[in-house]
């Protein structure tokens, strides 16, 4: 009998390699459809796991890179993008490493995990992660830059954001989803809507910030 040590699935013209941790769920969908049409500069995905979002929209960025924590996961990503022929530099560390694209950055995204979201490490995590996420990913950006969020939105509530927000539900609260859209130097509007998900379009994309 044997055993995989790594799944390798298509994905469009790429492929990601995962394991059961970093197998990707819809919500990897959902935050790679919501990236702006592009093409940008520089990109960045925080928390990129196995580097889903790069491999899934490889003509978004001229640059492109990935912050992971867990180095296994990093090696995942990297074949990955060897396998997909991308270039996607990869970093090992926390979000709030001091990156040398610090505040170059025209798109910085992040697929964070669900607050309290049960015993399994990858799934899951706590309020402080998600409260670092924001300065983390601003000192990323360029000035008019975007950083693009899929999570759970009660942490949002009370949150204080300058500039434009936009954030798109697809699941009904108490524990709802949705994608945020956030330009620290845009106007000062916040806007929130929410969109049912159906079969022909079963993932929210960039049309639902637009809408």
């Amino acid at each position: 009998m044997v055993t995989a040590r790594a799944n390798v699935l298509p994905l469009g013209s790429g492929f990601v390699v995962c394991d059961r941790a970093t197998w990707p769920d819809d919500s990897s969908y959902h935050l790679a459809a919501c990236l702006p049409p592009g093409p940008i500069g520089r990109w960045i995905d925080l928390g990129c796991g196995s580097a889903f979002a790069a491999i899934a929209r490889p003509r978004l960025g001229r640059e492109v890179g990935g912050i992971e924590l867990v180095p296994a996961t990093a090696r995942f990503a990297v074949l990955g993008a060897a396998l997909s022929q991308r270039e996607i530099e990869i970093t090992v560390g926390d979000i709030a490493l001091d990156h040398p694209w610090r505040g170059t950055c025209d798109l910085v995204s992040c697929n964070m995990p669900i607050p309290d979201g049960g015993t399994e490490p990858w799934r899951s995590t706590d309020a402080a992660l998600f409260d670092r996420l924001w300065p983390a990913a601003r000192a990323l950006l360029a000035p008019g830059g975007m950083v693009v969020v899929h999570s759970a939105l009660a942490p949002l509530a009370g949150l204080a954001l300058p500039g434009e927000v936009v954030t798109v539900a697809y699941t009904p609260d108490p524990m709802g989803f949705g994608v945020t859209w956030w330009r620290p130097d845009g106007p000062p509007e916040h806007r929130r809507g929410a969109r049912l998900l159906d079969l022909a379009r079963p993932h929210l994309d960039w049309s639902d910030r637009e809408a």
